[in-house]
């Protein structure tokens, strides 16, 4: 073998960790074979070059030969797909890696130093987040079924603990529980919690008494429950679809994920090549390649029928950046699962039918490579049919920033901007930054509208650049915008050093009075009018010199010089134009402010009517409608917002009654919120008419089941009539109660095939919720004090709430209760979803509470009271009279249109009543199966019980219904149930109540 092989070898055994063994091997093989095995003498550059052969006396040379397999030559033959150099791979992946991270390395907003003589470059792994998503374990809330008949002192926290364990050993299956617990949980942890539960049996209480060991259980249980974050997803899934608002981070995310992977791999053999412990990332280190869809989606003229399309697109990719030996061997590194495919952009695709051309061939993209990562972004309003992925794609919606989640990265941000932009001394950087980050942070808490902005990732970043300049921070979305993107252009004229001015008012002389903003908006605009991210250099002049004109008072020659000065500035200093290949294109950095930029053009335009109504279920221009009238109303032009909302709901734009018209009233909806506080009197009968059609979308169960819980959490924030209204005793529109007269039903539990159906008669009349207690019912018990006033409470729940009150649950109760568990989780917490994470306690003393109301304001009589339901009352407005069917509707099937349950693929609670389809029959009761499970007077060993149960000690078992969003569909029937303990508090549990007399003989 010759020096030159065995080199190539090494070479090729180099690459392991990179392409994996089985390319490697089938590499060194075909090296091997190609091995010159006689004793003529080949000297040549390439398979393509000419080859001189020399034997005895003669010298030949051949032209056009391939050396075939086995070391063949063959004269005039077509050269073979042979493999690159392995030197030539490993340079090329250098390269693409350093590629990656120049273009990711730094976020992607350009600032301004503090010192306002140079610019801030944030390093994005400096202030990265792993944010959260809607989406929590499998299995996690199911184990509680394989627990609710064990013993009082194996439940919640410990009987948790002890499931999981099992799970670890293999007593109980659950892979996917099992695989995300070997994912989160360090050697360390796997130990405590086997340990713990070993130590705990037979009786676990006796167990956890050293108190240092349970709050460590505790915290690690909490860990497990949590929602899991971005990147733990990316980590867990091979084909998963994040969904997220405008800014709320979906691009840094694939960013930080191309960014971190390149560098650890570039850097293997340094000391800094640690790969980022959010990564966190267990084998070789797959080769991360960034699309934006949008893109991708101008090369599909049809539907694609294989991986043909996308995978040329990502070859196309690298070849473009010189990398063609690496382009060459994507297909093998795909087959191989050592490629991470970021789809970035889904909604960016500009018409329905390209968008599901898209994610076909996504979809067959990732079954044709099912061992290689796919993550596709979008966000949430543009994902829906017929564009929506079948599984394996697991849909995740990213959730907005948690209060402790936006302080860390203000703390981040100014540990990174005063160490990259700012003349002090080393040891003066850290205390300043955190002084600076308590600043900000306290003036977020004070202004309680601002701080519901910081949780937007894009929006927390502008907050931070702008007060990092010492700004007046405003509270309106639209103004927001607005400070931000004065500031890239410098509206506060700054200085050199040398005291010259170099503002962009001097740059292109012109007065200061002058509308920065509006000398950009025609690029913007134009853009989004043609679906497009980027424009070449010469579009972006012609559509800039109208404008320009003005300023030059005619004059082209002038206009031009100013543009070519305009754009300078814009690339060169505000960073909020970028140009790429050497100024050809120019693009924005954010697609939020090309969209803003777009509504402020919008917004004097004399069509601006035409405009909104033509496009208003066109995905593209959702945003840019809605930041039309924030930019209208911070302009102090309320009236003329007004009128554009009316414009969509004029007759004829849309047929009365048609999807059309229900969707613009949402979009009409949404538009209102960007009114604020201060409607008048049109404003109110606006949202009155607005909120009537949202009703009847959600009542009658049209559009999309998406479709109606965006209008049902839309109606929460609007005022929805259909909730219970503590000073009348029922809801705006008079249906909330259901009226049981007294009769005769079948009882028993129908997931339970021992237990045989028997009949019962209930000789009174009662009246049972429509839905259950929502968040916004709930909120007004607890602004009324009610978890501070011992009057609402049972003598076992007013202990309960105390400090060390409660025995037996996850969370720490070294302080009283004050609140339900889950009330500052975005995920649960919205005005119209059911009031959840809520002991049997709290829902006990929420019915003394309304009970007390409805007798001081004389809508409940003084006979009368309002508890929880007891078993057989809730299955009487569930089954209904004298029938045996297992479902409130009847005998049908279970559908997700029925009810929200594990297929449904809600992940989450939905607001009350997107269920109008599995409306009780007789009684009229909504979402009596799915959605949650509801806590229910009666004790666990007292099912057929008439009577209500008034208070219970904690290590008794309360029965609740079965059957909730995180549930298979065998549970949810009239008649299941399952034990609990009344002083345990999850994601599903919640209540509804019953109007009755209030003894019962």
């Amino acid at each position: 073998m010759s020096d030159l092989t065995t080199s190539k070898i090494q070479q090729l055994e180099a690459l392991r960790p990179t392409f994996g063994d089985a390319w490697v091997d089938e590499q060194i093989a075909a090296l091997r074979s190609l091995a010159p095995a006689t004793t003529q003498q080949i000297e040549a550059e390439t398979a393509n070059d000419n080859v001189q052969v020399v034997a005895g006396n003669v010298a030949l040379v051949l032209r056009n030969i391939t050396i075939a397999p086995g070391g063949t030559l063959e004269i005039g033959a077509q050269p073979l797909g042979l493999s690159p150099d392995p030197e030539a791979v490993a340079q090329a992946l250098a390269m693409y890696l350093r590629t990656l991270l120049e273009r990711y390395q730094f976020l992607n907003l350009q600032g301004i130093g503090i010192n306002s003589s140079q610019q801030t470059r944030i390093v994005l792994r400096a202030v990265f987040i792993d944010i959260q998503t809607d989406t929590r374990i499998e299995g996690i809330e199911r184990l509680r079924d394989s627990w609710a008949e064990a013993p009082v002192d194996r439940r919640g926290q410990q009987g948790l603990a002890t499931q999981l364990a099992a799970v670890l050993q293999g007593r109980l299956v659950y892979p996917e529980l099992y695989r995300w617990l070997h994912e989160l949980m360090t050697t360390d942890e796997l130990t405590v919690l086997a340990t713990t539960t070993q130590t705990a049996e037979p009786g676990f209480a006796t167990a956890l008494t050293d108190h240092t060991a349970r709050e460590r259980l505790d915290q690690l249980l909490q860990k497990i429950q949590a929602p899991r974050t971005a990147l733990e997803l990316i980590r867990h899934e091979r084909a998963l679809v994040l969904l997220g608002d405008p800014g709320s981070g979906k691009t840094t995310i694939l960013r930080y994920v191309a960014l971190g992977f390149a560098h650890a791999r570039l850097y293997a053999d340094q000391a800094e090549a640690q790969l980022d412990p959010e990564l966190a990332w267990t084998g070789p280190l797959p080769l991360p390649i960034l699309v934006q869809l949008r893109r991708f989606a101008d090369e599909l003229h049809s539907p694609p029928d294989d991986a043909g399309p996308l995978l040329k697109h990502l070859q196309h990719l690298l070849t473009n950046d010189r990398l063609v030996p690496l382009a060459s061997h994507l297909e093998n590194q795909l087959d191989q699962g050592s490629v991470i495919a970021l789809l970035d952009g889904l909604d960016e695709v500009a018409d329905d039918q390209h968008r599901a051309w898209v994610a076909q061939a996504v979809l067959l993209f990732h079954t044709r490579f099912p061992q290689s990562r796919v993550v596709l972004t979008s966000r949430i309003y543009a994902y829906r049919e017929p564009c929506m992925l079948p599984p394996p794609f697991r849909v995740s919606t990213i959730q907005p920033l948690t209060t402790a989640a936006a302080d860390d990265f203000v703390h981040r941000w100014y540990r990174a901007a005063l160490l990259q932009g700012s003349d002090l001394a080393t040891d003066e950087q850290a205390p300043v930054a955190t002084e600076r980050a308590r600043q900000l942070t306290a003036a977020l808490d004070q202004r309680p509208r601002l701080r519901d902005i910081a949780a937007n990732p894009l929006l927390l970043t502008m907050i931070c650049r702008i007060d990092q300049h010492h700004v007046r921070l405003p509270q309106q979305r639209a103004e927001l915008y607005q400070a931000c993107l004065l500031l890239l252009l410098e509206q506060w004229e700054q200085r050199r050093a040398n005291n010259t001015q170099s503002g962009l008012a001097h740059t292109l002389g012109i007065p200061d009075t002058t509308d920065r903003l509006a000398l950009i908006q025609p690029i913007a605009y134009e853009l989004h009018s043609c679906g497009r991210e980027e424009a070449s250099h010469g579009e972006v002049q012609r559509w800039l010199l109208e404008r320009f004109l003005d300023l030059a008072q005619d004059d082209r020659a002038r206009a031009k010089a100013m543009i070519s000065r305009f754009l300078d500035f814009l690339e060169g200093r505000s960073g909020l134009l970028i140009a790429r290949d050497i100024r050809n294109r120019y693009a924005f950095p954010h697609r939020t402010f090309q969209e803003y930029l777009t509504a402020r053009e919008l917004a004097d335009n004399e069509q601006l009517a035409t405009i909104v109504v033509n496009q208003r279920h066109a995905a593209p221009w959702r945003e840019v409608i809605l930041l039309v009238v924030g930019h209208q109303v911070s302009s102090g032009y309320t009236r003329q917002a007004q009128s554009l909302i009316w414009a969509l709901l004029e007759e004829g734009v849309d047929p009365k009654g048609s999807d059309g018209s229900y969707r613009s009233a949402i979009l009409a909806g949404h538009m209102v919120e960007e009114l604020g506080g201060g409607l008048g009197r049109e404003g109110k009968r606006l949202k009155e008419e607005i909120v009537t059609e949202l009703v009847t979308l959600v009542q009658q169960g049209l559009l999309s089941t998406n479709e109606r819980v965006e209008a049902a959490l839309l109606l929460g924030r609007l005022g929805d009539p259909r909730l219970l209204d503590p000073v009348t005793g029922n809801a705006p529109d008079g249906r909330y109660w259901c009226d049981m007269a007294p009769g005769t039903f079948w009882y028993g539990d129908d997931s339970r095939s021992k237990n045989v159906l028997q009949r019962m008669h209930l000789p009174y009349h009662f009246k049972i919720a429509r839905f259950p207690v929502t968040n916004a019912e709930f909120a007004a018990f607890i602004a009324a004090g009610g978890y501070t006033n011992d009057a609402w409470w049972t003598p076992h729940g007013w202990r309960w709430r105390l400090p060390g009150g409660y025995s037996f649950s996850s969370e720490d109760n070294a302080s009283p209760v004050n609140g339900p568990w889950l009330e500052h989780d975005r995920q649960f917490n919205a005005p119209t979803q059911p009031q959840v994470g809520v002991s049997w306690y709290e829902a006990v003393a929420y019915c003394h509470w309304i009970t007390a109301q409805g007798h001081a304001q004389g809508w409940l009589p003084p006979e009368a009271e309002i508890r929880l339901p007891t078993s057989l009352e809730w299955e009487y407005a569930a089954r209904g009279a004298d029938s045996r069917q297992r479902y409130p509707w009847g005998d049908d099937l279970l559908t997700p249109e029925h009810a929200n349950y594990r297929a449904s693929g809600l992940d989450r609670p939905a607001p009350v009543g997107c269920f109008p389809k599995g409306r009780a029959a007789m009684s009229g009761a909504e979402d009596l199966v799915g959605n949650i499970v509801e806590w229910l007077a009666t004790g666990a060993n007292t099912a057929s019980e008439v009577k209500p149960m008034s208070d219970c000690p904690p290590d008794e078992g309360i029965l609740l219904t079965w059957g909730d969003w995180s549930d298979e569909e065998e549970h949810l029937y009239c008649g299941s149930r399952y034990r609990f303990n009344p002083n345990l508090r999850y994601s599903v549990q919640g209540f509804r109540v019953v109007w009755s007399r209030a003894l019962i003989e």
